[in-house]
């Protein structure tokens, strides 16, 4: 969070360095609620997170075939994990599980329309934090992994590194439009 709060953003809102904040402060909030043992409260907290990641990837172009794979492995995941879900995670789980595989298929999508080292760096991120919390429904509700706080931090951890490092492509990006559309209005 410090490093996008080290660059110059004109609005949180309207720039991609500022979505990807506001993902990286829903994070740190559905940390803390996971940590207080409030999992459903938690991972809205982290929908919330995957929502502000796909405002910042975008919605076009489509390319919906990047997302089969990650659909499937969601929902092959929550076939494993469901028998040991409660009501609530039984609703709420299929809703977060897609939230995070949007995000990563949008993320793959901006990797593959605008390939650079920080963007393919970003896909990776992305999918090492659906990896992440693979690691968490399998210990938590399949059965448990030796280690496995170490799995879920250090995939976790890579996973918001590799994701804040993607503005990096974007700093100059949303300041050079802002400055493109100022001069094309005054022309007029």
């Amino acid at each position: 969070m410090l490093f996008i709060g080290m660059h110059k953003m004109n609005s949180i809102l309207d720039c991609y360095g500022g979505k990807i904040l506001l993902g990286l402060t829903f994070s740190v909030t559905g940390d803390a609620l996971l940590n207080l043992d409030l999992f459903p409260h938690g991972m809205g907290a982290f929908a919330v997170a995957q929502i502000c990641y796909i405002a910042a990837y975008g919605l076009k172009p489509v390319k919906f075939y990047f997302a089969i794979p990650f659909y499937a492995l969601g929902i092959a995941m929550y076939v494993v994990v469901f028998e040991k879900l409660d009501v609530v995670l039984k609703v709420g789980l299929p809703i977060y599980a897609f939230l995070l595989t949007s995000m990563v298929w949008r993320s793959v999508v901006q990797a593959s329309t605008k390939p650079n080292f920080f963007n393919i760096l970003c896909a990776f991120g992305s999918f090492m934090f659906a990896v992440s919390d693979g690691f968490i429904a399998i210990d938590k509700f399949y059965t448990p992994i030796p280690h496995a706080r170490y799995y879920i931090m250090t995939t976790y951890y890579f996973a918001q590194c590799a994701i804040t490092l993607s503005i990096v492509n974007r700093i100059g990006e949303t300041v050079g439009e802002k400055k493109i559309n100022k001069k094309k209005s005054k022309k007029n």
